[in-house]
């Protein structure tokens, strides 16, 4: 019977984690400021434009 190699398998949640940490990260580069399908104009916070402040 095979052995498992459990190296391989902390390889790939390592890689899961750094790939939701770089999607989620994306959201902040200024680089995609204008390519965003809603975008804020004005007043630069959610609280402001719901009438919180």
């Amino acid at each position: 019977m095979k052995e498992r190699i459990y190296f391989l398998g902390h390889l790939r949640t390592l890689a899961i984690f750094l790939v939701v940490v770089v999607h989620a990260g994306i959201v902040y580069e200024p680089v995609l400021e204008n390519s965003w399908i809603v975008s804020w104009y004005g007043c630069g916070s959610y609280v402001a434009h719901r009438g919180g402040i």
